[in-house]
């Protein structure tokens, strides 16, 4: 109730609203759990961060990290353009006027000399 009580009056009074925030928070921590404020700040800050969920994290990016610099998320866009090609996704806000022609995407990958006319990845 304390809490409420400092929120509203600092609104009414005018206060910033950060510091309406911080001051409600302090008046709601004090009257839950007196003035010993560390053993609840360290319960609380350890309850947050102990969830299954959040061990994955450091995993994924140190996996990103590995594969970036061992040059395969390079390799997997690559793949990834030769075989679907450059998909064309359209913003309601991007669509064309009705009968205006869309202009052609550029090719997934760059086309050399070398190469041959057909894609491994066309069907004939």
């Amino acid at each position: 109730m304390t809490a409420t009580a400092v929120f509203l009056f600092l609104l009414v009074v005018g206060a910033p609203v950060a510091l309406v925030m911080a001051f409600s928070g302090l008046a709601g921590a004090i009257s839950l759990g007196g003035l010993d404020l560390r053993g609840m700040l360290a319960d609380r800050m350890f309850s947050g961060v102990s969830g299954f969920v959040l061990i994955a994290v450091p995993y994924f990016i140190f996996t990103a990290e590995l594969m970036n610099q061992a040059g395969l998320t390079q390799k997997l866009v690559t793949f990834n353009n030769a075989l679907l090609g450059r998909v064309p996704v359209l913003a309601e806000t991007d669509k064309p006027e009705p009968g205006v022609p869309v202009p052609p995407f550029p090719p997934p990958f760059p086309v050399h000399s070398t190469m041959v006319a057909r894609s491994p990845c066309s069907v004939a």
